[in-house]
């Protein structure tokens, strides 16, 4: 997930204050921001391997994606006609990191569709 998610770490022998203002007492501590700063960020306590913490931080992504049905598919192709429309079809049962993020950088120009498999009707409509 690198380019998608930001790492960062802190010392809390060097940096007292900063700990103490995420509440960072024990080690490791692990927090998972939004991209809100408004937020205190949320305590991690899954674990402690690297997908396992992608995914959660993968939660907490800011998503442009409209999931798109056979009941609203017409009205998502008519939208926003200046933007070129992409369409994920997908098992998955929720949005992949890297769709959320496409979705973000490409606001202006792309409007991204979403598909589960579990509209048969689309999928068959496409032949996928």
């Amino acid at each position: 997930m690198y380019g998608i998610i930001k790492v960062g770490s802190i010392n809390c022998l060097s940096e007292e204050e900063l700990c103490e203002e995420f509440g960072a007492y024990e080690v490791p501590q692990i927090l998972i921001f939004s991209e809100s700063m408004k937020e205190d960020g949320e305590r991690y306590k899954g674990k402690e391997d690297i997908n396992s913490m992608a995914n959660a931080a993968a939660k907490k992504m800011q998503s442009f994606v409209s999931i798109v049905s056979e009941s609203n598919y017409a009205s998502f192709c008519e939208r926003e006609y200046t933007k070129h429309h992409v369409i994920l079809f997908t098992d998955k049962k929720s949005t992949p990191a890297i769709l959320k993020s496409l979705s973000k950088k490409y606001l202006d120009r792309l409007l991204i569709g979403e598909v589960r498999s579990s509209e048969g009707s689309l999928v068959q409509k496409f032949g996928i």
